[in-house]
């Protein structure tokens, strides 16, 4: 005879990847403004400064779909958002290292180490809800009893 355990379906399961993604968009957003900040104050009129504006934009286009996406679109929102941050943070240092084409910048001031950890902090929670929102969706091929549409198990 063969026992079958079903694994307890938790409510945290459930609700941590949608609480990940929000903590996770409103780090971006913050990330967003940083940006924001920057380009009013230092970039705005600099050939790199429409990469301040558009990382703005993007991050609150992208927090809105964290915010509100479900089920596979939430799990495409995460790693949206991952990418984001990545890609803040991969130029940052870039800039500050090898340079970027037609800009380097040398030191870091408060406003680059809020924007380090910002897009650090915004990785890894995503990187979190994407994680745990694996296997949280359901194969639309079934239904919730485990049987096909036509009604074979």
């Amino acid at each position: 005879m063969t026992t079958v355990i079903e694994r307890p379906r938790l409510v945290a399961r459930t609700v941590a990847p949608a609480t990940l993604r929000s903590v996770g968009a409103v780090l971006l957003v913050l990330g967003g403004a940083v940006h924001l900040q920057q380009w009013f104050r230092n970039y705005r009129e600099l050939e790199i400064g429409p990469t301040f504006l558009l990382n703005a934009i993007a991050s609150v286009v992208v927090a809105t779909f964290l915010f509100g996406a479900r089920g596979r679109t939430a799990r495409w929102a995460s790693l949206g958002g991952i990418g984001l941050s990545l890609a803040s943070l991969g130029a940052l240092l870039a800039s500050r290292t090898i340079g970027l084409p037609g800009f380097t910048a040398v030191g870091y001031d408060r406003p680059e180490i809020e924007a380090i950890v910002l897009e650090l902090l915004a990785a890894v929670v995503l990187g979190a809800a994407w994680w745990h929102s694996r296997g949280a969706v359901p194969d639309p091929r079934t239904e919730p009893d485990g049987s096909t549409f036509d009604g074979r198990p």
